[in-house]
C-alpha cells in the first residue's frame, strides 16, 4: 500500500490496476536456483609461471622511461655513436617491456588457453630482436639515429 502512495506521488497517472500488478509482483517468490559469487582471479595465471619481483621491474622501467628524457634530445643534438646506440638500445626496450605487459593483460592463459600467450611473447621477442638489430644496423652501416632526425627536420 505504501508503494502504492508513493507511486501516485511520483506518477500521478498511474491507474489502479497498474498499481495492483505491481504490489502483485512484490510478492512474487524468487529462489535463485545457484549461488552467485563473483571470484576475482589473478591476470597472471599460468602454471609454469614462477613469481616476479614485479615492483623491481616497475621500478626499472620508470628509470628506463626517465633517462629516455634527456637522450632523445641529446642524441638529436649531438652528433654522437655511443648517444645513438643507447637511445636504440632504450627505445627497443622500453617499447618491450610495454607490450610485455599488454601480452600479458589482455592474451590470459584463462581465457586464451596456456599456448597463446607463450605464442604471443614468442613473436615480442622475435620483434623485439629484429628491431634493436635493425636500430643497431642503421646506426652502424647509415648515418645514425639523431642525424637521421636531422635530415628529416631539415626537408
Amino acid at each position: 500500500m505504501a508503494s502504492g502512495m508513493l507511486l501516485r506521488v511520483v506518477h500521478p497517472r498511474v491507474s489502479a490496476q497498474k498499481l495492483l500488478v505491481i504490489s502483485s509482483l512484490r510478492n512474487f517468490p524468487v529462489r535463485p536456483t545457484s549461488a552467485t559469487t563473483t571470484t576475482v582471479l589473478p591476470h597472471r595465471q599460468s602454471s609454469s609461471e614462477v613469481s616476479h619481483d614485479y615492483s623491481r621491474m616497475w621500478t626499472l622501467e620508470r628509470i628506463v622511461a626517465t633517462s629516455m628524457l634527456p637522450i632523445i634530445p641529446a642524441t638529436i643534438a649531438i652528433s654522437s655513436p655511443v648517444l645513438d646506440y643507447t637511445l636504440a638500445l632504450l627505445l627497443t626496450v622500453h617499447s618491450h617491456w610495454s607490450l610485455e605487459n599488454v601480452i600479458h593483460d589482455y592474451i590470459r592463459p584463462r581465457l586464451h588457453g596456456e599456448a597463446a600467450p607463450r605464442i604471443a611473447i614468442a613473436v615480442l621477442y622475435f620483434f623485439s630482436a629484429m628491431t634493436l638489430g635493425g636500430l643497431f644496423y642503421f646506426n652502424y652501416n647509415d648515418v645514425g639515429l639523431g642525424n637521421a632526425v636531422r635530415m628529416i627536420w631539415k626537408l
